[in-house]
C-alpha cells in the first residue's frame, strides 16, 4: 500500500502492520465519535489513507493480542517444518539467537500477556521485537536486538516457564512436572530457550548476590561471554569457567549406540524422511514412517551419534573431559576423518 501525504511518498506497509491497522479501523467503527485508544497510534480524527496518524509524533501500532494469535504471517527466519534442524555450519552468537527469537515468537501471546501483567517496563520492547521480527530475512538481522531479545525470554522463563514456588525441597516438583511429560521423564539438555539472565540463575560465589531473585533450580542456559577467551573449563572448582556453548562441525561417534528411543516418537515426527537415502529399494525411498523399530535405531545412531569439534578437543589430550572421563585416546571414541 503506498499512500501520499505532505508530499511524500509513503513506503509499502508491512502486512503484519497492516493487519493491525486493520483491526484498529474495525474497533474505531464500533467506537462512534469516542476516541480511538492511542496505543494504536492513531485517532478518530487523524487516520490517513495508509493508516498512520498524522500527528507530528507517529507510533507504529500496538502488537494487540488477537492480531498476535491469529496473524498467518510466518517470519522468514521461522523454519517452514515442524522440526528444529541445527545445520553443521553456523555462527554460534547468531544461532543462539535464533533459537531464542523462535521460542519468543512462538510463545509471543503468553509472553505479552505475562508482560502486561508482570514487567509492564517491557512491554514496549517486546512490541518492538514483535513488529521487527516479521521485517528480518538474516541471522544477523537479530543482533541489534540481541540484548532486547534476552530480557525479554529471561523475564518469560523466570516468571512462568522455568518458574518454581517452592525452593526449600528438592527435587523442585514444577521441574519433575516438566520432566514428566518427556519421554523417559528425563529433561532434555538445556537449549537458548532457556535462557535466564546469570544474576538471577545462581550465586556464583559470591558475584551473583540476589537470593530473592533466585530462581531455585540450575536448569538454565549459560552462553559464553564474547569477550571470554580462556579454555572452557568445568573440573570441580571452576564452574565460573563452565558455559553451554552452541558449537558448529561435527565428527562421527565410533561406538555409539541408542540409550532409549521413542519409536512411535520418531516415526511421527519424522515419518518423511528416508530410512537410508544411500541405499533405497528401487526407485523408491522407504520412509521412517514405515520403519521397523531396528531401523529406527539405525537412523538415530546414523542422525544423531555426532560430537561437536569443540567438543572432541575437551575429549582429547589436555582437555577437562578427557582428564574427568580417563580418556587416553580420543580416536577410539571418535572417528575424526568424518564431518559434517
Amino acid at each position: 500500500i503506498n499512500a501520499e501525504y505532505g508530499g511524500n511518498v509513503q513506503p509499502a506497509m508491512d502486512p503484519f502492520v497492516a493487519q493491525c491497522i486493520a483491526e484498529a479501523e474495525a474497533s474505531k467503527k464500533g467506537m462512534g465519535r469516542t476516541a480511538l485508544s492511542t496505543s494504536y497510534g492513531v485517532t478518530e480524527s487523524g487516520v490517513t489513507d495508509n493508516g498512520v496518524a498524522t500527528q507530528p509524533a507517529l507510533h507504529m501500532p500496538h502488537m494487540a493480542p488477537s492480531c498476535l494469535a491469529s496473524t498467518t504471517l510466518r517470519p522468514e527466519l521461522e523454519q517452514s517444518g515442524p522440526n528444529f534442524t541445527l545445520p553443521g555450519e553456523f555462527d554460534p552468537e547468531t544461532e543462539q539467537l535464533v533459537m531464542m527469537a523462535r521460542m519468543v515468537w512462538h510463545c509471543r501471546v503468553q509472553i505479552q500477556r505475562l508482560l502486561a501483567e508482570s514487567e509492564p517496563s517491557l512491554s514496549p520492547e517486546f512490541d518492538q521485537f514483535a513488529r521487527d521480527y516479521t521485517l528480518m530475512s538474516q541471522p544477523d538481522d537479530l543482533l541489534p536486538h540481541a540484548e532486547r531479545l534476552k530480557r525479554i525470554l529471561s523475564a518469560y522463563n523466570v516468571r512462568s516457564r522455568l518458574k518454581v514456588s517452592d525452593k526449600t525441597s528438592w527435587p523442585r516438583e514444577e521441574l519433575t512436572q516438566m520432566a514428566s511429560a518427556q519421554h523417559p521423564g528425563l529433561l532434555p539438555p538445556q537449549t537458548p530457550c532457556e535462557y535466564v539472565e546469570e544474576g538471577v540463575a545462581w550465586w556464583n560465589w559470591g558475584v551473583h548476590n540476589r537470593p530473592e531473585e533466585w530462581i531455585g533450580h540450575g536448569y538454565w542456559w549459560r552462553p559464553k561471554p564474547a569477550e571470554f577467551s580462556e579454555k572452557v573449563d568445568n573440573m570441580a572448582g571452576s564452574s565460573a569457567q563452565d558455559f553451554d556453548l552452541l558449537e558448529p562441525g561435527f565428527r562421527k561417534l565410533r561406538q555409539a549406540k541408542p540409550l532409549y528411543v521413542d519409536h512411535d516418537l520418531i516415526r511421527r515426527d519424522f515419518g518423511e524422511d528416508a530410512i537410508d537415502e544411500e541405499f533405497p529399494i528401487g526407485n523408491l525411498v522407504r520412509t521412517l514412517k514405515d520403519a521397523t523399530d531396528e531401523e529406527v535405531e539405525d537412523w538415530v545412531v546414523r542422525n544423531a551419534a555426532w560430537m561437536s569439534e569443540g567438543q572432541v578437543v575437551r575429549l582429547s589430550e589436555g582437555g577437562d573431559h578427557a582428564e574427568l572421563l580417563g580418556i587416553q585416546d580420543v580416536h577410539q571414541f571418535v572417528d575424526t576423518t568424518e564431518r559434517k
